[in-house]
């Protein structure tokens, strides 16, 4: 599941509405590896692709509120290179193009307490018991009507 970091109005939705987590379960974002230098205090170009490592953050409140652990500003991220996954990468660079913010929230595709989903029908009934507006799949996009 991907959010836009800015709007802290995504921890409630995320939590109360699709994953039924408690709300000081935070959440990761997913930036992209050439331009972590805008949020995240890395001098060493760790490489971090699966979210495993805590970095401090540069004006990480104001900048993703809602990618970064509240109590002390560091986020746990995962560094995206275009060659990992192009399509994500593409459309993080589009959001920095049109935000200057270079990253997603980034959390698991699951209902609390279950496994991730692990196939099409699985994605299905998570996203029909869930909060979630929209389910990308591949090349096709699916928007629930209200």
């Amino acid at each position: 599941m991907i959010a836009d970091p800015r709007n802290v109005e995504n921890i409630h939705k995320i939590n109360h509405s699709i994953k039924m987590r408690d709300f000081w379960m935070p959440f990761a974002p997913v930036i992209l590896f050439e331009q972590q230098d805008k949020l995240l205090e890395n001098p060493k170009k760790i490489d971090s692709p699966f979210m495993t490592i805590a970095f401090n953050t540069i004006d990480g409140k104001n900048k993703i509120p809602v990618g970064i652990h509240q109590s002390d500003q560091t986020a746990r991220a995962q560094l995206l290179r275009e060659t990992q996954n192009p399509i994500l990468w593409e459309l993080i660079n589009k959001f920095y193009e049109k935000t200057s913010i270079p990253a997603l929230v980034n959390t698991s595709f699951n209902l609390h307490g279950e496994p991730i989903v692990k196939d099409l029908k699985d994605a299905l009934r998570v996203f029909k018991n869930s909060g979630l507006d929209v389910l990308w799949l591949e090349n096709h996009i699916i928007e629930k009507i209200n």
